[in-house]
C-alpha cells in the first residue's frame, strides 16, 4: 500500500507524524493525494524526505508547507 511506504519512508527520518488522506485540486483536476504533518525544527530534513518522496513514487514535485509558505521540492533535484 502506499500510506505503507510513505510511513516507512517518514520513519526512517522522523520519529512520529501524521498521514491523512485528502482530495485535492491540480489544474483542474481532483486527485487523491496523502498529506503528511510532522513537528520538527529541521526543515533540510523535509526536504530530504519530500526529494525521497518524489523518487520512490516517481512524481514531479512534493508540496511542503514551512511556516506557512508553501513550496515545491522537485524530483530531478535529487539526480
Amino acid at each position: 500500500l502506499e500510506v505503507d511506504r510513505v510511513c516507512e519512508l517518514i520513519g526512517r527520518s522522523f520519529p512520529s507524524a501524521t498521514v491523512q488522506p485528502a482530495e485535492a485540486l491540480y489544474e483542474g483536476k481532483r486527485r487523491s493525494i496523502l498529506m503528511v504533518r510532522i513537528r520538527t525544527d529541521s526543515t533540510d530534513a523535509v526536504v530530504d524526505l519530500a526529494q525521497r518522496l518524489c523518487l520512490a513514487f516517481q512524481q514531479r514535485f512534493v508540496g511542503v508547507e514551512v511556516g506557512g509558505r508553501y513550496i515545491r521540492i522537485y524530483g530531478d533535484d535529487t539526480e
